[in-house]
């Protein structure tokens, strides 16, 4: 079982991680280490919803299969601050993927680490 980190965009206070991944997303769980030291649940929302048109989500580069699934990730923004987010998967606590990333006080400043 593999994660990838497929892309990110940023909104008011949140930025959105893709991720894919052979795992359904209703089995993964992703968390956030926080500045802080402390350790926060994050939000993961499967792509596409029942009744889509499976050719217009294919068109948009968003193509889930039995074999493979996309999802996103709501994570929070904090001004300056380097955060980490670990995806696992529920069922046996094997952390599928960790990767971190920066933001600034500049609108749209939302990078991962590589």
């Amino acid at each position: 079982m593999a994660i990838r980190f497929l892309g990110l965009c940023r909104g008011d206070g949140k930025g959105y991680v893709k991720i894919g991944t052979d795992t359904k997303p209703e089995l993964l769980m992703a968390t956030i280490g926080m500045p802080d030291g402390s350790c926060r649940q994050c939000p993961i929302f499967p792509i596409g919803f029942p009744g889509e048109e499976v050719a217009a989500r294919t068109v948009w580069g968003d193509a889930s299969t039995k074999e493979s699934y996309e999802a996103v990730v709501v994570v929070p923004l904090l001004d300056n601050a380097d955060l980490s987010i670990s995806v696992t998967n529920r069922e046996n606590d094997t952390v599928l993927g960790t990767n971190s990333f920066q933001t600034t006080n500049d609108e749209g400043s939302f990078t991962f680490n590589v």
